[in-house]
């Protein structure tokens, strides 16, 4: 047994990737987020070395409240989804999307847009998604609208996926669930927030961290 105040190695992995999470957040800010005035040549990141992204990520945090000061506390695994890497958070959020969509993609089944987000979001993660999505039904979003668009159905499915993802973070933890918001597109967090009840949420809570997360990001799950 660890002696008391020792850092375990999951405890010291959790301390690193918090203090980098807030150090260098601007490697997880989702570009949608810059302000809208700022000239083109500062909405690439990436030209600029570690001393012009701090700069601009100080101007930012003037526009953005939620980027001020140093989150220290993620005891909670809702907390703790913030720490995720973007990629896996969009693979997370899209198995969110599966998850609201679920009769809407079964109907489609068979057809030409279905083998569209096979391809584009891959056919595992449809697959796994739907089938534990089954036990889900609080909420049943179409993408109807969007059908004659495959581009705009997977950014749509995603969007939504993402608010439930926020959502989910913010009845946890609302500080966390504000800077989570940043890693994804704003149209995401402009959407309407789902409203479910507390069975629900537990539903989706159990979707993400007993489902997708050991399925689908096996890496990360030390993490929750």
């Amino acid at each position: 047994m660890a002696a008391a105040g020792m850092l375990t190695p999951d405890s010291a992995r959790l301390a690193r990737l918090l203090c980098a999470w807030n150090l260098h957040f601007d490697r997880a800010l989702h570009p949608s987020w810059l302000p809208a005035e700022w000239p083109a040549r500062f909405r690439n990141w990436d030209r600029f070395g570690p001393q012009g992204r701090r700069v601009l990520m100080q101007e930012l945090r003037r526009h953005e409240p939620a980027l001020d000061g140093f989150i220290a506390d993620v005891d909670s695994r809702e907390a703790r989804l913030c720490l995720l890497p973007r990629q896996a958070l969009t693979q997370l959020s899209t198995a969110c999307g599966i998850v609201l969509h679920r009769a809407w993609i079964e109907d489609m089944a068979g057809k030409r847009l279905t083998r569209v987000l096979h391809l584009a979001l891959g056919r595992p993660l449809m697959e796994s998604a739907g089938q534990h999505a089954a036990a889900f039904d609080a909420v049943a979003e179409s993408l109807s609208p969007y059908a004659n668009t495959p581009r705009q159905v997977i950014d749509v499915l995603q969007e939504r996926g993402a608010r439930l993802l926020i959502d989910l973070t913010m009845r946890a933890a609302p500080e966390h669930g504000q800077r989570l918001a940043l890693t994804f597109a704003r149209a995401a967090f402009e959407r309407a927030p789902y409203t479910l009840n507390a069975q629900q949420w537990q539903q989706v809570a159990d979707l993400v961290f007993l489902c997708f997360i050991p399925e689908q990001l096996p890496a990360w799950d030390w993490l929750f």
